[in-house]
């Protein structure tokens, strides 16, 4: 049994400035495959929170429909030129809508691919699919209608196994307070295993208002597919 869980809470310093959530979630599960999504809206643009929310619908649709051995280009472009010209059709330049994009593509035989633009971490309980923290990469923020070079994505794939059950995505309102992004999913894999998935989101939804991490402000977003779990 596969079980997807997604959460997003709004940060303390868009509560104050009476901003809205600028970070989308979503997800979906067919037949054949599922997938989850993570992105993250530009602060200092104007529509960012519509930039992410299309980015996630679209990646969804695109996805729906595409060939799971498609060329990683390929998937890309086509989701990347329908959010340009859903944009354009609403009369909102791709500047102003700028979102950082995280996706865990997966089948019904436990591989996965994944694709990251900006900031942000992707993670199973022995490895993070995303640039190291000491990489130039973490030093650019980018995203979707700032960045026109397919060189600035990161591309990976796996298999979800007995061992290795548990892929994570999240925000960099997470990601950038966690030391050990394996251990922080191994974590919230045996907390989350066994147990519905709307008690899994209540407990998660109040970890990330709660958060530790002293004067916090940002939007902070994941979402978390576990294979082969009981409920």
């Amino acid at each position: 049994m596969l079980k997807l869980i997604k959460t997003s809470v709004i940060g303390p310093g868009h509560i104050s400035d009476n901003l809205p959530n600028q970070d989308a979630i979503g997800h979906f599960i067919t037949g054949q495959h599922w997938a989850i999504v993570v992105c993250d809206g530009m602060g200092s643009r104007v529509n960012a929170d519509i930039g992410s929310v299309l980015a996630v619908q679209l990646i969804k649709t695109v996805l729906k429909k595409s060939d799971f051995n498609a060329s990683p280009k390929t998937v890309i472009t086509e989701f990347y030129q329908l959010w340009l010209n859903t944009l354009k059709k609403r009369a909102i330049k791709a500047n102003d809508a700028v979102t950082t994009v995280l996706i865990a593509w997966g089948n019904n035989k436990g591989n996965f691919r994944t694709f990251q633009l900006g900031d942000g971490v992707i993670s199973s309980k022995q490895q993070v699919y995303s640039p190291e923290s000491s990489d130039d990469f973490s030093n650019i923020t980018t995203g979707l209608g700032l960045s026109k070079d397919y060189s600035d994505w990161v591309v990976g794939s796996g298999v979800l196994s007995k061992k290795n059950n548990t892929l994570l995505l999240m925000s960099d309102g997470i990601s950038e307070d966690i030391t050990d992004h394996c251990a922080f999913t191994e974590a919230l894999e045996s907390y989350s295993l066994n147990k519905s998935s709307r008690r899994v989101k209540k407990h998660l939804k109040n970890m990330l208002i709660n958060w530790p991490t002293p004067f916090h402000t940002d939007d902070k977003s994941l979402t978390m597919v576990i294979l082969n779990d009981k409920k």
